[in-house]
């Protein structure tokens, strides 16, 4: 009642500003907002700290240790090939921008891919347009192991997508990888060995579009 009364003649609305204060409550305040923030500073150190502390403690790739590639389908069907041939698409454009280094772990794991393929179900009629896309990945790949100076895989891999573009039956893709073979063997001084597979892309020359007989004579 005293209080109300001095709230009254003062014209104020709360105890705390008569200058009568609940110490127990305001300690127990006090101590609730401590542990939070000892709780917030905590969880902060353990989300960031602990990733810091793994990525300082271990190489980062390891990391990545387990992690499965994508299954290969059961079946293949014509959006897979779609995808296969614009990965081709992409990592040119992207060896064109940044040179070869940059695509082309991503391009031989996206060909180690896309070579099962050619081992699971498919209708037939999408069998020879399966073998020409993984082919044409396949080039682009080999043209990107040169560029970094891997000979070695560029060959192999080269050798790989001459037999899936025989398998398709697909002159100009053929033509195309022989002209790449063809380059390789110049640039790592096998001049003859060049000439041969540069003649061996223009057999039955008539079966070639006309961009493709274009870029042979140039190359």
């Amino acid at each position: 009642m005293c209080r109300e009364a001095l709230r009254e003649i003062l014209s104020v609305s709360a105890d705390s500003e008569l200058g009568f204060v609940n110490a127990r409550a305001r300690k127990m305040a006090v101590q609730l907002e401590t542990v939070d923030k000892v709780k917030r500073r905590e969880i902060h150190t353990t989300t960031f700290g602990g990733v810091s502390g793994l990525l300082l403690g271990e190489p980062a790739a390891a990391m990545l240790d387990g992690i499965t590639a994508r299954p290969i389908p059961r079946r293949v069907g014509a959006s897979d090939i779609a995808q296969i041939r614009d990965a081709a698409k992409t990592f040119e454009s992207q060896s064109n921008a940044y040179g070869g280094g940059a695509v082309l772990g991503a391009a031989l794991g996206q060909l180690s891919w896309a070579a099962n393929l050619l081992e699971a179900r498919c209708p037939e009629r999408l069998r020879p347009e399966l073998h020409a896309v993984v082919g044409a990945l396949a080039e682009t790949a080999g043209y990107l192991a040169v560029d970094v100076g891997a000979q070695a895989e560029a060959r192999r891999v080269f050798g790989f997508a001459l037999a899936c573009a025989e398998q398709a039956k697909d002159w100009n893709l053929r033509a195309m990888v022989l002209s790449c073979m063809a380059m390789q063997a110049v640039r790592t001084g096998q001049p003859d060995e060049g000439l041969t597979l540069a003649e061996q892309a223009l057999v039955r020359a008539d079966w070639l579009t006309s961009t493709g007989r274009a870029v042979l004579h140039t190359e």
